[in-house]
């Protein structure tokens, strides 16, 4: 717990807070002690506690009579936090999604499909349309927004607009996998999924017109125009890829986790964020990060040999096998090298398609031995073994 030495005064830059000048440096210093060694932040979000620390600080400027009152008023704070133990549910209301075998939890998110009679519910909670003139206005709004489409419910103890910034990390987590999990099943890439108003959906005329004023026009969708249908044969193929072996571990806290599964957590990151890319490039590389995530040597080997043995170790199935991943990838590899270096790369279809592939694959199998490595680099010690058998 900071104490009241942690407040002195001296500093040149301050904060304003009425019409009290604070110093920042300290103040700050507190804060952020508060937030993260007494893991207010669990609770509360940072401006509300600082708005808390702020009202305090400038109540005992103006009637503060000793360095006890500021340790009481500290206490007081932190005992009125810890004991805050009030949960609130929030849903985020989805597009792109259909929930055609239910509700599923994943990680800490539990997708809901809102009917009529839940979003009845929900109204309700609003009191009477007299009560208020823009309630019925409010309610046809909530209805917009929710009414017979899929939510992500997620819960927790703490404050409104902490839960709200807790679910929407954990959501997009959870969105993360979903891309990753249907790659190899969508790779054109048409299915779309994310929160309301995010998901870019439309068609447009494209008109061109030659030298002798013939004009042609070409009508194309914008954006993914298909949803994601869960229903029971999606949920084998999640199965089969590790989706709910990850969802484990999404429910995990973040010092829970091992080393090798917050990597794991974070290639699957590279690979929604490369099957959000509009050009192949971007996707080539968000795929590579995905990889090196993975398997990068902190020994100060060459990266491409050794990262395409070590892919190849992983998927190739027997010798002839392995030695046409290994060439293979340091392939693609060096395109990848020629990207980073602002080189003219055209990425073919069927190079984006085989790491694609490749990558997944990886992913998935290392998914599986996530109980066998504690970290990357235990990974990356048995890879170095099977080099020398």
């Amino acid at each position: 717990m900071p104490t009241a030495s942690h407040l002195d005064l001296q500093s040149d830059e301050f904060i304003q807070y009425d019409q009290v000048l604070i110093p920042s440096e300290p103040f700050n210093a507190v804060l952020i002690d508060l937030l993260k060694k007494e893991e207010w932040d669990n609770k509360y979000t940072s401006d509300h506690v600082q708005r808390r620390l702020l009202e305090m600080i400038a109540d005992l400027k103006a009637n503060i009579t000793s360095l006890a009152d500021v340790e009481a008023r500290l206490t007081d704070l932190a005992n009125e936090i810890q004991s805050f133990n009030s949960k609130f549910h929030v849903f985020f209301p989805l597009e792109g999604i259909q929930l055609q075998a239910g509700p599923i939890t994943i990680g800490l998110i539990t997708f809901e499909q809102i009917d009529e009679a839940k979003c009845q519910e929900f109204c309700n909670h609003l009191g009477d349309d007299s009560a208020n003139e823009y309630i019925p206005l409010f309610k046809e709004r909530l209805r917009e927004s929710i009414g017979n489409r899929a939510c992500a419910h997620f819960s927790a103890i703490a404050e409104e607009s902490r839960v709200r910034e807790l679910g929407e990390v954990e959501l997009e987590r959870v969105l993360d996998l979903l891309r990753f999990a249907i790659t190899l099943q969508d790779p054109s890439r048409n299915i779309g999924f994310g929160l309301l108003g995010e998901v870019p959906r439309g068609r447009r005329m494209i008109p061109a017109i030659d030298e002798s004023s013939h004009l042609t026009a070409r009508h194309e969708a914008a954006g993914a125009f298909r949803d994601l249908i869960i229903d029971d044969h999606i949920l084998e193929g999640f199965r089969g890829i590790g989706l709910f072996e990850m969802s484990e571990v999404l429910r995990k806290s973040e010092n829970s986790c091992t080393d090798f599964e917050r990597c794991l957590i974070t290639a699957i990151r590279w690979c929604a964020i490369a099957r959000n890319q509009i050009e192949r490039e971007g996707e080539f590389l968000g795929l590579i990060s995905a990889v090196e995530t993975l398997l990068t040597p902190k020994d100060g080997s060459p990266i491409t040999s050794s990262i395409s043995e070590s892919a190849a170790r992983i998927l190739g199935d027997n010798l002839e096998g392995r030695k046409t991943i290994k060439r293979r990838m340091k392939e693609l590899y060096r395109l990848r090298g020629k990207l980073t270096h602002g080189e003219r790369v055209i990425v073919v279809d069927q190079d984006a398609m085989l790491l694609r592939k490749y990558v997944i694959l990886l992913v998935s199998r290392m998914i599986r031995q996530r109980g066998r490595f504690e970290t990357k680099q235990a990974l990356l010690d048995w890879l170095e073994d099977e080099r020398l058998r």
